[in-house]
């Protein structure tokens, strides 16, 4: 089970792809396990799966297949023209390659939508800030990225994991588009520009083919003065994760810093984590939603929907041997039915610096199976397997909160504006599965290093006598 703009650094470029399939995401950085999670979710949003055989589909191929009759070899090699054309790289790995060629302009270009699906429109700001969604469902629509080929080698060649099949086509204007189908539902487009430099890139998330068709045939570019698209740069031609991560790491437990509910927790340096305090005042399990009303970054949710005819939150769990992307796919090894509870954490966060903060709430929940082999609740130690929940797994993202909710001012899971002195108060919801109760435990301040920064002392609330 696999999952993510603009930027020129390789790590970046990861963290804004995460991003980009997840509009619920937290902002501040993740750990191993996060990132695991959400690399998984974007590979279907990262997931999945393709058949060993090179296809390449150049367009002008007849335009170059007659260049290379009338023309001799060295001089075809020394002029270059566009195309726009995919590769299989592997047996579930396709390559995006574009090619500018010698004869394109210098105008600067600006990218606009001539046609956009029903009830999509775009967010200037907010959570999904930069992106095309449905205001009824938020995970309906696109996030797109605006590329210029310009420098270097003079091409994309951008690498796809957990392609499932592909569509290519050329505009009525004589743009080449290529649609990639990945496992999990979520799509990838590219637009390239004939004879220009630049190209589209547009991850899709429940458009039909139909309309990503339309949404191609109505992109177009325009003069403008000032750029507005981002530099291609070799680093981005990512490599996406080998999909394989067990998250399961032996530690100490004696190591560990515990703490119990009610108890203040003095914030650590990793993640600037400095300067405030915070306090579990009450963490209690439910069987259902009652009382939960917001999603993980604070905006209304109704979750009526994840509910059994007896009002009991059910579903399917699977265990999932992880497949790479690239040459494996995930495989389902075993599936049961399961209850699953809710667990509501009420948190208390305390300024005690002489400077005003902004405080990032972002705990992580997980679980130890034995004296030393802790794990998050989403994989199987024992295995190395990953663990999805058929209905549910949109909430479970790893070991994340699915509610933040608090009256304090605040932007998505950040606090903001605490002054000396103040303290602010936030309530937050994790869903667990009911047979992990009684070995539950919360890290409150998630280091660098990911969750292994437990075994070196970080703090942690124990949740075990949760019944």
């Amino acid at each position: 089970m696999n999952n993510y703009f603009p930027y020129n650094d390789k790590e970046a470029w990861e963290h804004l792809v995460e991003e980009a399939f997840s509009p619920d995401a937290p902002e501040p950085q993740f750990s191993l396990a996060y990132q695991a999670r959400k690399k998984q979710m974007e590979e279907s949003l990262m997931k999945k799966t393709r058949k060993p055989m090179k296809k390449s589909a150049v367009i002008a191929i007849a335009a170059a297949a007659a260049l290379a009759v009338l023309t001799p070899a060295t001089a075809f090699a020394a002029s270059r023209i566009y195309q726009a054309r995919i590769e299989q790289t592997a047996a579930y790995q396709k390559t995006v390659h574009i090619e500018t060629g010698d004869s394109v302009s210098d105008q600067i270009m600006a990218l606009s939508y001539n046609w956009l699906p029903d009830g999509v429109s775009y967010a200037a700001d907010g959570p999904y800030g930069g992106k095309y969604r449905d205001a009824n469902d938020g995970e309906r629509g696109f996030t797109p990225t605006f590329w210029k080929i310009d420098g270097g080698s003079q091409n994309i060649a951008a690498q796809i994991n957990y392609a499932t099949g592909q569509t290519e086509y050329t505009t009525a204007s004589g743009n080449s588009v290529i649609y990639i189908k990945r496992d999990g539902g979520w799509s990838e487009l590219w637009v390239a520009f004939t004879g220009t430099k630049y190209a589209a890139q547009l991850y899709t998330n429940q458009l039909s083919d139909e309309e990503v068709r339309q949404l191609a045939e109505g992109m177009t570019l325009t003069p403008a003065d000032t750029e507005t698209a981002s530099i291609w740069d070799d680093s981005l031609n990512r490599e996406e994760g080998d999909g394989g991560y067990t998250v399961s790491y032996d530690i100490d437990k004696s190591r560990m810093q515990l703490y119990q509910v009610g108890e203040s927790v003095q914030g650590t340096a990793a993640y600037g984590y400095t300067g405030y305090t915070f306090s579990v005042e009450q963490a209690s399990l439910q069987d259902n939603f009652d009382g939960i009303t917001t999603d993980a970054i604070g905006m209304a949710a109704d979750y009526s929907g994840y509910l059994d005819a007896d009002g009991k939150i059910t579903t399917v769990r699977s265990l999932v041997k992880l497949g790479d992307g690239v040459n494996t796919l995930d495989e389902v090894v075993k599936q049961e039915n399961i209850q699953q509870k809710v667990l509501r954490v009420t948190l208390r966060c305390t300024n005690n610096s002489s400077e005003d903060q902004e405080v990032t709430v972002f705990p992580e929940l997980f679980q130890i199976t034995d004296q030393s082999t802790m794990t998050n609740q989403s994989f199987d130690t024992a295995t190395g397997e990953s663990i999805s929940h058929d209905t549910t797994d949109e909430l479970m993202t790893d070991d994340s909160m699915f509610s933040f909710r608090t009256d304090w001012d605040s932007q998505k899971n950040n606090l903001t504006n605490l002054a000396p002195g103040e303290s602010a108060t936030v309530e937050l919801a994790f869903l667990v599965d009911a047979d992990n109760v009684g070995n539950l435990y919360l890290n409150l301040f998630p280091s660098t290093v990911g969750s292994e920064g437990i075994a070196d002392g970080d703090p942690v609330v124990d949740l075990c006598g949760l019944k």
